[in-house]
């Protein structure tokens, strides 16, 4: 096993849980999820280790999220400071795995619309 695959193995949870919890929908969270896994194979050498690299690897995700709404045109406007987020990337990695990843499906872990304002404010060039 490569070390990628050794780090795709240990952190899809975690990036696709935080996806999940942005998106509100399965099947965009397995698109942001596989983008951001990309993103981070292109992007390992630039990889500096002055965070963690699940911190890492969801900020690629956030802003693979940005980038989807941008394109969409549901993001036209960030506001200057984020309001606090119902969860960090840490808490929702740190949750017990209790359902089975089914794509497709909307997430659990946010029945409602996102806010996009609030969700996608901090892209900050990670892509």
């Amino acid at each position: 096993m490569t070390q990628f695959e050794t780090l795709y193995e240990s952190h899809f949870r975690d990036v696709y849980l935080y996806a999940c919890a942005l998106t509100g929908d399965r099947q965009l969270a397995q698109d942001i999820t596989s983008e951001t896994f990309l993103k981070a194979l292109e992007a390992i050498d630039r990889f500096r280790g002055d965070c963690d690299l699940r911190l890492w690897l969801c900020r690629i995700a956030k802003n693979c999220y940005v980038s989807y709404l941008r394109k969409n045109g549901r993001l036209t406007e960030l506001p200057e400071e984020l309001p606090p987020t119902e969860a960090e990337p840490e808490e929702i990695a740190d949750e017990p795995e209790t359902e089975e990843i089914v794509p497709g499906e909307e997430c659990a872990t946010n029945e409602e619309e996102p806010d996009e304002s609030a969700e996608e404010a901090a892209g900050d060039g990670a892509e």
